[in-house]
């Protein structure tokens, strides 16, 4: 595994952000070549966005393989290491693209041409000493630890609806 990159902050879940990162690492290393297979983990900051890019090596998947696997249950390609269940269910990526999108980010899936898959999560950055999101109540609904005045008024579910 290779990691390279800048801090990235983002306001979030620290919870969810960590699962988000966890299960990107984890398809990468399952999904990758038996040999010589590598992992790439990239950070950054770019126009007010927080980067995270996961890459690996892989097979080769078309592009029509590549838009299904944020869906539930879909898996890509034969793993070369499995978990002590012997394999994964296909919810990792559709766990990323539901905390991705909880969190106002975007997540772009893209085969690599040589063989495995690029992915990247936007997500919106933060600002040096940025606060976190308050309300009038100052207590928390644990999204983004946030205050909010009840546990469904927080900042997202005014702005979604209960």
């Amino acid at each position: 595994m290779e990691t390279s990159g800048d801090i990235a902050p983002t306001t979030g879940s620290p919870a969810l952000l960590l699962q988000l990162t966890t299960n990107l690492v984890h398809n990468a290393i399952v999904h990758n070549l038996a040999q010589r297979g590598t992992v790439w983990v990239h950070t950054g900051v770019r126009r007010e966005t927080a980067v995270l890019t996961v890459e690996n090596t892989g097979e080769q998947l078309t592009p029509q393989l590549v838009a299904t696997l944020t869906e539930p249950f879909q898996r890509g390609t034969e793993r070369i290491h499995t978990d002590q269940a012997g394999s994964g269910l296909g919810l990792g990526l559709a766990i990323v693209k539901t905390i991705t999108k909880t969190h106002d980010g975007t997540l772009t899936l893209i085969p690599r041409p040589a063989g495995g898959l690029r992915i990247t999560v936007e997500l919106p950055a933060a600002s040096e000493g940025e606060p976190p999101r308050l309300s009038s109540s100052g207590r928390s609904c644990g999204f983004r630890q946030a205050p909010c005045a009840c546990a469904r008024a927080c900042w997202r579910c005014r702005r979604t609806g209960p």
